[in-house]
């Protein structure tokens, strides 16, 4: 395996784990993985979310980049990451 993780903590699971990686995908989780790979990461301390994506937004940016057209909106709400600012 090219990464493994070693010791996360999987909230879905609620317990620790290790997690292999090949390539761009997971390839494995597990208790404990017997295998070693090309780099370890400890995360003793860590909490994972294997295939998890944060969706979150960096609205300063696109005020930086677009001018305000509706006073009463964000620029990001209108491509819905954000609620109306009142």
């Amino acid at each position: 395996m090219d990464i493994i993780v070693r010791n996360a903590f999987l909230p879905e699971r609620r317990q620790k784990a290790d997690i292999g990686i090949s390539g761009e995908k997971i390839a494995r989780i597990s208790e404990r993985i017997g295998e070693t790979g090309r780099t370890e990461i400890d995360a003793e301390r860590g909490v994972a979310f294997p295939g998890f994506v944060d969706p979150h937004v960096h609205m300063d940016k696109s005020l930086i980049r677009e001018r305000l057209k509706d006073k009463r909106t964000f620029p990001c709400s209108h491509r819905g990451s954000l609620p109306t600012r009142r």
